[in-house]
């Protein structure tokens, strides 16, 4: 099935050129006890938590829908980090920003986005990758409608580091696109 050019333009890019309207609305659904997602994402999403559990794998979701405060209270957390480093205020930002997003820039915000760890490993850093969860992830999320949306080689676009933790629900269609060309959620929506 080809994805017709105007279904891409329903794919909602949140990034620090393309905050969330601060007045969209967002209907979430819990998943776990403090954890909520779109409905939209809801279904794929026990979809594929289920098949991977099925698989023997034990994932953790760590992170889902985030409120702007949330998000504020985070973002300017990693601020303090590096100005406790000796970083000037604008640096701080900018450095910070490659981790967190900034409020309003977050995919957090739109309930589409989960941060999903190993049981033995919930540290979020470059040796999640290594975990069975995160190698299962970046083989099969596509096949339920996620990407990898932040990928090793993709700062230069999303300018943000890598995370392979974080996954993205874009739809099943897109995401085996996206998965197929080996690009970023950025490069498949200018092309």
């Amino acid at each position: 099935m080809m994805v017709k050019e105007m279904d891409k333009k329903d794919i909602l890019l949140i990034n620090d050129d393309h905050p969330i309207d601060e007045y969209k609305r967002v209907d979430l659904i819990r998943i776990f006890d403090k954890q909520f997602i779109s409905y939209e994402a809801y279904r794929p999403f026990l979809d594929m938590f289920g098949q991977m559990k099925r698989e023997g794998l034990e994932p953790i979701v760590c992170s889902s829908y985030r409120s702007i405060e949330k998000q504020e209270e985070l973002f300017q957390g990693k601020c303090q980090y590096y100005l406790m480093k000796g970083h000037q205020q604008k640096i701080a930002e900018m450095l910070a920003s490659q981790w967190v997003a900034r409020p309003y820039c977050s995919e957090h915000h739109s309930g589409l986005a989960v941060d999903i760890v190993s049981k033995e490993n919930q540290r979020l850093d470059e040796s999640q990758e290594k975990t069975a969860v995160t190698q299962w992830l970046m083989k099969n999320s596509w096949k339920y409608g996620f990407i990898l949306r932040y990928p090793k080689d993709g700062k230069e676009k999303t300018k943000v580091n890598y995370e392979p933790w974080h996954y993205r629900y874009v739809g099943k269609e897109h995401a085996r696109l996206i998965y197929q060309k080996g690009i970023t959620l950025e490069e498949y929506l200018e092309k």
